[in-house]
C-alpha cells in the first residue's frame, strides 16, 4: 500500500458517496481509504462495490482534527492524503502526487484547490490556484509522509470549535503544515488537482460560526515568529468575514476567552 486517503466526514453522506464513486477512476490503483465518521447514522459506506479497501472508523461528533489523527493512526502507507468529504480530485490526482516525493526533502505537498467562481460575498470560494509564498496546508488537497506525522504528534485538537452544525476546525491544517514544514520542504503541485465546490454562506452563518476565528490567536502564540503570514492569511482575500477575523484574533490575543 503506497497511499493512505483520510476522509473526516458528518453530515453528508451523499457528498462522500460520490466522493468514493469518483475514487474508483483514479488512474493510480495502489491506495486504501480511511474514513471516520462523526454520524450516528450507519450509511453503510463499505457496502459500495469499490476495487480499492475502505475502513470506516466511528467516532461520533469527535471533530475534524481527531478524526484525521485517528485516521493517521490506522494508515498502513507510508504516504497519507487528505481530502473533504465533499470534494472531487482529477482521476490523476495520486499518480500525479507520486513524482513530488522522489525528492528525500520532501515532506509533504500542497495541491491545487479550484471551484466554481461565484463572483458575489453570498459564496465562499476555498480555491487555491497559486502559492504565493505561503503554505496554507488546506486539507482538502494535501499530502504528507506519515513518518513527519507522528514525529510531530499529529493535528493539534485544540484548533476546533461547537458550532450548530457540529466541531468546526479552523487553522489546525495551516498548524500541523507550518510545523512539518520544518522537517523538509512542501512544494505547491499545480497538476495535483480537487474541485471543492462553494459554500453558501449568510451574514447570520458568519456570526454564529465566527467564533472559530479565534484560532488564529493560537496559532499566532504556536508560531510568533510567523506573524506577516498569519497577518497575510487573515487579511487577504478581503471578504466580508475579515473584520470578524481580526476581531476575534485580538481577543483570543488578550486571553478573554479561553482556547
Amino acid at each position: 500500500m503506497m497511499i493512505s486517503i483520510i476522509i473526516p466526514t458528518y453530515g453528508r453522506p451523499d457528498n462522500l458517496k460520490g466522493l468514493l464513486k469518483k475514487l474508483t477512476k483514479q488512474t493510480f490503483k495502489d491506495f486504501e481509504v480511511i474514513i471516520v465518521d462523526s454520524n450516528e447514522i450507519d450509511y453503510g459506506y463499505q457496502d459500495n462495490d469499490h476495487f480499492y479497501p475502505i475502513r470506516v472508523e466511528k467516532l461520533l461528533n469527535c471533530g475534524c482534527n481527531l478524526a484525521r489523527n485517528r485516521g493517521i493512526e490506522l494508515a498502513e502507507a507510508s504516504i497519507i492524503a487528505f481530502t473533504d468529504d465533499d470534494c472531487i480530485p482529477d482521476d490523476n490526482w495520486l499518480e500525479s502526487s507520486l513524482k513530488y516525493f522522489e525528492d528525500t526533502n520532501v515532506v509533504g505537498i500542497e495541491g491545487l484547490i479550484y471551484s466554481e467562481r461565484k463572483g458575489d460575498p453570498t459564496h465562499r470560494t476555498p480555491q487555491i490556484l497559486k502559492r504565493k509564498g505561503i503554505v496554507h496546508g488546506r486539507t482538502a488537497n494535501m499530502f504528507y509522509k506519515k513518518e513527519i506525522l507522528e514525529k510531530v504528534s499529529g493535528f493539534d485538537e485544540r484548533f476546533e470549535v461547537k458550532i450548530s452544525r457540529g466541531r468546526l476546525g479552523y487553522r489546525g491544517d495551516t498548524d500541523i503544515a507550518w510545523r512539518v514544514e520544518k522537517y523538509g520542504a512542501i512544494p505547491f503541485a499545480d497538476d495535483v488537482r480537487v474541485f471543492h465546490p462553494v459554500d453558501k454562506t449568510t451574514l447570520k452563518k458568519e456570526l454564529k460560526n465566527s467564533r472559530a476565528f479565534i484560532f488564529t490567536s493560537l496559532l499566532l502564540k504556536k508560531h510568533p515568529d510567523r506573524f506577516k503570514d498569519i497577518m497575510k492569511l487573515t487579511l487577504i482575500p478581503f471578504t466580508p468575514s475579515v473584520p470578524l477575523k481580526i476581531i476575534w484574533m485580538f481577543i483570543g490575543s488578550l486571553k478573554l476567552v479561553k482556547i
